[in-house]
């Protein structure tokens, strides 16, 4: 949709086809009770590159709302919680202080760092098409400070915090940041960077009514600007006369014409290996597509209707805790995250206590809830596939699993109980399979973020440039440069190829950070 937007604003005429009842794919917000919404997709980082100032989604009903909490580890005893404010480094710092002043002042010193990184090494890589690796580090390493960022991306992500911090609650919630598939192994790809340092220096939006507020915004964008969005219509055919692309066909028959473009959003394997029929793609490619790995790992999420906001037993002595955008339960250290990496790359649940993100969207935006009525949601990192089962086997263990979430929750709060949770929807692997048909086996990145997997080897070094050997079929969804993360960086970066391929003139700038955005930094 992101795409879509920025060519109907170029004076095309561009149509969206979406498979699910709403626009958006998994941006996307449910009323799961009356008057009781909860999001799939909970936060944003458009923010962070140019799409929101290009686009100027405000003008079409889009309001963001960021707290200024961002983060915070409870516990479930009386252990002092820890405080990660947004944007905020001294606060934070204090936070830290209460467990090592040697790490609070590495902390102050390194936050600088990290948003200065984040500005001139990371963005710059996502929002546009993908370089040769060796070229990317060439230029970082003539850069200052481009030294220290590619030794960092190049260490295993826990071995270089445990440089840098010597609590080990501290390289917990740093490694949680970086969402990587592995911490004791490999580096640290583009988008992992992008995940730990957006999510430690930046602020993080939430969309105000909802997730689904991004996509109405866009959706009526691009019918502002001539474009349709038609809903309810799955795909089942890229047609292909010519070696060109020249539309879709629908499962219901009917055949939608495209005389500039076909774009897919749709993961390259279910693209190329089972919308496309054609043989100009070739055997070696299609073998390398076949090869993509898909992502590992997934999320299962449990959303409640509660009577009452949920009250942590950490606000005894912080109050501030519960207001946080999300909290970390269920996590010790880094052994806790490890563990359950590796479960989840083996096809089981961790033993124990499962490591849970919560939050309590209801706290920040009123709106997602009647009077009287709170809405929380936890995600737990889980295989994608469940050992020989595969997939299909979460139906069985979903509710048992929900539980284990639910107790892993409970344990650091006052009142999250059956007296309390008024209703339940559960998400599992499966569901995400069953609902988005982008999210093969669940997996949210629509294959695996890994370092051999990113920058011009996503999905492909042939495929990496949006472009396909078939005229006029582009990819524009997560499978390609830069990944996931809702970034909108995909959609971005494929309209610039799109537009110049035909030739149209860009109406947008090209995107050049120009500097880091403000923040409050440990000297002000």
């Amino acid at each position: 949709m992101i795409l879509a937007a920025y060519l109907s604003r170029a004076g095309l005429r561009v149509g969206v086809v979406e498979r699910r009842p709403d626009e958006g794919g998994a941006m996307s917000t449910w009323e799961s009770a009356p008057g009781v919404f909860h999001n799939l997709a909970t936060h944003f980082k458009l923010h962070d590159g140019p799409i929101l100032d290009d686009l100027q989604l405000e003008r079409y009903g889009l309001r963001f709302l960021y707290p200024d909490l961002k983060t915070t580890v409870p516990g479930d005893g009386d252990r002092v919680p820890l405080l990660h404010y947004s944007g905020d480094a001294e606060r934070t710092a204090r936070s830290i202080e209460r467990f090592s002043r040697r790490d609070a002042e590495a902390f102050r010193r390194m936050f600088g760092v990290w948003n200065d990184w984040y500005e001139r090494f990371v963005l710059p890589q996502v929002y546009r098409a993908p370089e040769p690796g060796d070229l990317v580090a060439q230029r970082i390493a003539a850069e200052p400070g481009g030294a220290d960022y590619l030794r960092a991306t190049s260490m295993p992500p826990e071995a270089w915090l445990r440089e840098l911090f010597e609590t080990d609650l501290v390289r917990a919630l740093l490694l949680w940041m970086s969402n990587t598939s592995t911490y004791r192994s490999g580096g640290l790809s583009t988008m992992a960077m992008h995940a730990f340092l957006s999510w430690l220096v930046r602020r993080t939006g939430i969309a105000a009514g909802g997730s689904r507020q991004v996509a109405r915004a866009l959706s009526r964008l691009i019918t502002a600007h001539g474009g349709h969005v038609t809903t309810n219509a799955h795909v089942a055919e890229i047609v292909v006369e010519g070696g060109r692309a020249t539309g879709v066909r629908l499962d219901d028959g009917r055949l939608l014409r495209a005389n500039r473009f076909v774009a897919s959003a749709i993961d390259v394997k279910q693209t190329l290996l089972e919308l496309v029929d054609d043989p100009g793609l070739g055997r070696d490619l299609l073998d390398r597509v076949r090869a993509f790995r898909l992502d590992d790992s997934s999320l299962f999420g449990v959303h409640l209707v509660l009577s009452e906001p949920i009250r942590y037993r950490a606000e005894r002595t912080e109050p501030e805790v519960g207001r946080a955008l999300r909290l970390i339960v269920g996590m010790d250290g880094t052994d806790d995250l490890v563990a359950e990496r590796q479960s989840a790359r083996e096809g089981a649940l961790a033993d124990g206590r499962l490591v849970v993100m919560t939050g309590n969207p209801s706290r920040h935006d009123p709106s997602l809830a009647r009077p009287g009525a709170h809405t929380a949601y936890a995600w737990a990192m889980v295989p994608a596939r469940l050992g020989d089962g595969g997939v299909e086997a979460w139906d069985a263990v979903a509710e048992e699993t929900a539980d284990r979430v639910v107790e892993s929750w409970a344990a650091a709060t006052e009142n999250l109980s059956s007296r309390t949770i008024l209703h339940r929807r559960l998400t599992t692997p499966l569901e995400l399979q069953r609902s988005f048909v982008n999210m093969v086996d669940g997996g949210i990145n629509m294959g695996l973020l890994a370092p051999d997997q990113s920058g011009v080897n996503r999905p492909d070094r042939e495929l990496s440039a949006y472009a396909t050997p078939i005229d006029g079929l582009y990819l524009c969804g997560s499978s390609s440069h830069p990944g996931g993360q809702l970034t909108g960086a995909n959609g971005y970066n494929a309209a610039r190829r799109i537009a110049t391929d035909l030739g149209v003139e860009p109406w947008w700038p090209e995107f050049r950070p120009i500097g880091a955005a403000p923040v409050r930094s440990a000297t002000g």
